[in-house]
């Protein structure tokens, strides 16, 4: 098939979801041996936009001449800030291409945990970057045939005719069984990741004596700045915790190392929809994960057999988790192998990729459209 694929990525860029999931589902189309005319770049426009505005450009004119059989768009974190982006979509639309279109972030529908923050200047960013929000939700209601989102729950936010679940992905890999009793966690520190009060479930589950928890937390190193704390102070007051820096393949060593790892999201109405590319990244590196209930997640995986969820919201029920999880070794390599089969059996980039094509082919059949 030939696919024109617009995305809003940087793909020099990946070390965040943002970044990688594009960049999956396009490495997906060519082994699934399609051809792909790919529009990528930042678009923002207080960036460097050129590389985007080009693809564009290139995209329009290899239209003059040419009609893909489908059209996909993976949007970015903010709005279409760039006309050229809309024009693009609005032509292959009127060329009787299906488009499917997938919407990344909606936190701005939730004022109430992502209002305009304090100061000035947020204030101004919110309620300029409103209105093209909601302008965007009429647009992609126009002229996308199928809204993809990122959860079953999360169907039904953005108002569509046809919105459809298209969650991330991940990858076979044949990683080690662990040995250890590591937590591992890989995330932001800040507010509204759980962060704190994870750590309080791991000092709970510390004082008590009889066994050892140790947490080992990957985070980007400015993000200490954030807590008002070095990796020092937080290891000497925690002292079952290791703070270290890594992404991409660096990553690999402490997957390597750990039982299992963490999901503590706090909980809000948008972490209750939202999918972390993270979870299946846990799950292609063999690790089971532990979370706290949200809606989307446990959709997904509650039968996974590799996911194991908190009761509720508080810092013991955590701890419970943990320490319920820790005690049965059996029960945790098989954990380890459902993981892994879980991805295999229809969890890849390679099957999110079939899905659009299967999807948006279907659209072009009813059209009388030949694919191909």
């Amino acid at each position: 098939m030939k696919i024109l694929y617009i995305t809003f990525a940087d793909f020099n860029i990946k070390t965040s979801g943002s970044s990688v999931r594009p960049q999956k589902i396009y490495d997906a189309f060519l082994r699934k041996g399609h051809e792909v005319i790919l529009v990528k770049g930042d678009d923002f426009i207080t960036h460097d936009n050129s590389e985007h505005r080009r693809s564009v450009a290139e995209a329009n004119a290899w239209l003059d001449g040419n009609t893909p059989d489908i059209c996909y768009v993976e949007n970015a974190t903010h709005p279409l800030f760039l006309k050229e982006d809309r024009k693009l979509i609005r032509r292959v639309h009127d060329m009787g291409v299906p488009v499917g279109y997938f919407y990344r972030d909606f936190y701005y529908r939730y004022p109430e945990m992502y209002g305009p923050g304090e100061g000035l200047r947020n204030k101004l960013i919110y309620h300029y970057t409103l209105p093209l929000f909601k302008r965007d939700e009429r647009f992609v209601a126009k002229y996308a045939d199928i809204l993809y989102m990122p959860s079953d729950a999360a169907c039904g936010v953005i108002p569509h005719p046809d919105p459809r679940a298209l969650p991330p992905a991940g990858e076979v890999m044949d990683p080690p069984v662990p040995e250890s009793r590591m937590s591992l966690y890989i995330g932001g520190i800040a507010t509204g990741y759980g962060f704190g009060d994870m750590l309080r479930a791991y000092d709970i589950l510390n004082a008590e004596g009889t066994e050892e928890y140790p947490l080992t937390v990957v985070c980007r190193a400015q993000e200490l700045a954030l807590i008002g704390k070095t990796e020092e102070e937080l290891e000497r007051e925690h002292p079952y915790l290791t703070i270290a820096h890594a992404s991409g393949e660096e990553l690999n060593r402490y997957y390597d190392q750990a039982a299992v790892c963490m999901v503590p999201k706090e909980n809000d109405p948008y972490n209750d929809l939202a999918v972390s590319v993270k979870l299946y990244e846990y799950f292609s590196h063999g690790k089971p994960f532990i979370a706290r209930p949200g809606k989307a997640s446990v959709g997904l995986f509650r039968d996974s057999g590799a996911a194991v969820f908190a009761e509720d919201y508080t810092i013991e029920a955590m701890a419970d988790a943990v320490r319920d999880f820790f005690k049965d070794p059996v029960r945790m390599k098989e954990m380890h192998l459902a993981a892994l089969r879980f991805i295999r059996e229809g969890n890849t980039w390679e099957d999110r990729a079939e899905q659009i094509c299967t999807d948006l082919s279907k659209i072009s059949e009813k059209r009388g459209k030949k694919i191909g």
